[in-house]
């Protein structure tokens, strides 16, 4: 977990960067450094909303590198590759510049990051399986998210 949150705090250096988070790119959140306002039941379903956004748009055609997000005085700025996205909260005066540096750096850490999140959740969901056969219980259901609509302005770039 420690190398995730490294991952997340290069791009916290940047000014006018609120939080960030990384998830995987079915839009299960992995890991996230973000103000307390900002929930974890909220980023589960704004990872969700970014996905099936996602999706939506290579289904018309739209190969998705980044996407930015416009909302009261923030913008949610996605960058995404094969191992998954990098949600980045900021304010206005942001350094895109910067920004573009620190999330290419992200970007390359991700597939590892990725892979050592997943390792970790089989290593904790075995034990708990495990644990749960042990005292006669098993998984509980999981609930699905609503897909509501996630913000009033959005723009997709289309990669070149």
């Amino acid at each position: 977990m420690t190398k995730g949150l490294d991952v997340l705090q290069l791009i916290q250096d940047v000014d006018w960067v609120v939080g960030s988070f990384v998830a995987d790119p079915n839009g299960e959140l992995l890991i996230y450094l973000m103000p307390p306002e900002f929930g974890e039941d909220e980023l589960r379903r704004t990872a969700t909303r970014l996905a099936s956004i996602v999706r939506s748009a290579e289904m018309c055609g739209v190969d998705v590198e980044q996407c930015e997000f416009s909302f009261s005085r923030y913008q949610l700025m996605v960058f995404r590759s094969e191992a998954g996205v990098v949600g980045v909260l900021v304010e206005a005066p942001v350094s895109r510049r910067a920004l573009s540096m620190a999330a290419r750096i992200a970007l390359a850490e991700l597939p590892r990051l990725v892979a050592s999140l997943e390792e970790a959740s089989r290593s904790a969901t075995s034990a708990e399986s495990s644990r749960a056969v042990a005292v006669g219980g098993g998984e509980a259901p999981r609930t699905s998210l609503p897909l509501d609509r996630f913000g009033p302005i959005a723009s997709v770039t289309r990669s070149e």
